[in-house]
């Protein structure tokens, strides 16, 4: 992923190499950022529902 990130960055930027290691290192902190809201947001969903009450509602 970082790869292919930063050979869109050397296309749009310029001086950005293959191995660029602050490019790596955001890019994997974007992808740890993004893993987390996903799964954050539905347990925090879930977390706030009663069990009890959705059982009786069906």
């Amino acid at each position: 992923m970082a790869f292919i990130l930063s050979s869109l960055f050397r296309e749009w930027f310029w001086k950005v190499t293959q191995t660029d290691s602050i490019l790596i290192v955001s890019a994997v902190f974007l992808l740890f950022g993004v893993t987390l809201c996903a799964s954050l947001v539905p347990a925090w969903c879930a977390a706030r529902t009663n069990p009890a009450q959705l059982l009786r509602s069906e």
